[in-house]
């Protein structure tokens, strides 16, 4: 049963992820971050 869900959910949402709680802390600050506006600005990446 438990494949069987795992494979209906990819199907539905091919892109479902789970993350590890590392992870998740890790994303929290970065949101955190981005609403402060602590990001980096396009220009001074080279894109090339």
């Amino acid at each position: 049963m438990k494949a069987f869900v795992k494979r209906l959910v990819l199907a539905w949402d091919p892109d479902f992820t789970k993350v590890t709680p590392t992870e998740a802390i890790m994303l929290e600050q970065a949101e955190a971050n981005f609403a402060r506006g602590d990001v980096v600005p396009d220009d001074a990446i080279n894109w090339e």
